[in-house]
């Protein structure tokens, strides 16, 4: 894949980036993750 496509992976790898950001700052205020059917509030550590 990466000889022959090389920016289908670098806009996997842009589009993955985006997703972990905004879960990350989703952590950070606090607010809720949606994991299948359940709801999770990670919280922050000491």
């Amino acid at each position: 894949m990466w000889a022959s496509e090389p920016h289908r992976l670098a806009d996997y790898n842009r589009v993955d980036l985006d997703l972990t950001h905004e879960l990350f700052m989703r952590v950070l205020r606090g607010e809720p993750l949606f994991l299948g059917d359940a709801t999770v509030v990670l919280p922050l550590p000491d």
